[in-house]
């Protein structure tokens, strides 16, 4: 925790709340965007333009937020889906790594574990579904078959 002591602590203080802000809104934008890199949720975007000054003119950020809004061509995406869906793709890789731990067999694609994968997730989610996840994460990370 930081101390802030007279006029520059208060401009330290301030600066340090933004980039926290800014920094916490993109990682919540990142986390909208789909696996092709296509835009996410532009209103985490129009939030952070409302909030921040450009350059003591405010009005800036606010014609930038409502021109983000107004454009949106995903007005109609539902933020609570895709934050679901981010944590359920959490979910499959966490279980899935932790049965890999376990499992010692070379070739560790194990359908029913993926099928219990899949029916603690429930709603759209079935084990073809789950192996995409997992294979999905594996070429990116330059894992594979």
């Amino acid at each position: 925790m930081s101390v802030y002591y007279g006029r520059n602590g208060l401009k330290k203080l301030v600066y340090d709340e933004r980039k926290a802000f800014v920094d916490d809104m993109w990682q919540k934008y990142k986390e909208t965007t789909d696996k092709h890199g296509k835009a996410g949720d532009y209103r985490l975007l129009a939030e952070v333009c409302e909030k921040l000054p450009f350059f003591e003119n405010a009005e800036i950020g606010l014609e930038i937020a409502r021109i983000l809004i107004l454009n949106n061509p995903k007005k109609s995406q539902d933020f609570a889906k895709v934050q679901r869906e981010q944590r359920d793709r959490r979910q499959i890789l966490k279980l899935w790594d932790d049965f890999k731990k376990q499992d010692t067999s070379e070739h560790y694609d194990n359908v029913n574990f993926r099928r219990t994968i899949a029916e603690i997730l429930g709603r759209k989610w079935n084990e073809e579904n789950v192996r995409q996840v997992i294979r999905d994460r594996d070429n990116s990370m330059g894992k594979t078959e």
